[in-house]
């Protein structure tokens, strides 16, 4: 597997980071600017950004409405579009491929930027053992996608990067799931994961 980000030296031992990019900043022309700022500020660390699916989604959301598209073929066609929404960022960030598989990602020792393709990534842990701990229902969403990627990894943290502050406790989960600042799944996946919501259009 090729360096995605060569700005960064190698590390015997980097800080493991998700970051759940939400789908909604990429309507922003800035975003990717404001991303490479915030990013700036953090601890370096091996940094694998997990995009929400956006407008992209949201219009699977509306059909499901109106033609009763059902919890299976909408979860798995939302999962598909998050896939091709990480290739626009992909691009956008001048990165040149995107992550698939887990194994490959633990093997990652220097720290830089690195985009998940989560198609795979949630195929893979259906296949697994336990079945993956998903419900395939409008309950999850890309911030529990990105909670059990972190989890899978597992990562040292994961920050949920959205476009705006929660106007209840940042950092209680089942609150956010009530205020529909987070799915519902999420307060059950992030349970024992290190996490934190920043808002990328205040920087922070």
């Amino acid at each position: 597997m090729s360096q995605r980000d060569e700005s960064s030296a190698p590390s015997l031992k980097s800080l493991r980071r998700v970051i759940k990019l939400g789908g909604s900043l990429l309507d922003y022309p800035t975003w990717a600017d404001q991303f490479r700022a915030w990013r700036a500020k953090q601890q370096e660390a091996v940094d694998l950004v997990v995009v929400g699916g956006g407008r992209l989604v949201e219009a699977v959301r509306e059909t499901d409405r109106e033609l009763a598209l059902g919890d299976e073929i909408s979860h798995w066609l939302a999962i598909k579009l998050m896939s091709h929404q990480a290739r626009h960022v992909l691009e956008i960030l001048g990165l040149t491929a995107m992550e698939n598989d887990l194994n490959a990602i633990r093997a990652i020792s220097r720290a830089g930027l690195y985009v998940a393709d989560p198609w795979p990534i949630v195929r893979a842990d259906e296949n697994a053992d336990d079945g993956g701990l998903l419900p395939h229902s409008w309950d999850v969403t890309s911030d529990s996608i990105a909670a059990r990627i972190a989890q899978l990894w597992p990562a040292d943290e994961l920050v949920l990067l959205k476009s705006a502050r929660p106007k209840c406790d940042a950092k209680d989960a089942a609150a956010l799931a009530a205020a529909g600042f987070v799915d519902g799944h999420f307060p059950r996946v992030a349970a024992g994961l290190s996490w934190r919501v920043a808002d990328l259009r205040s920087g922070g």
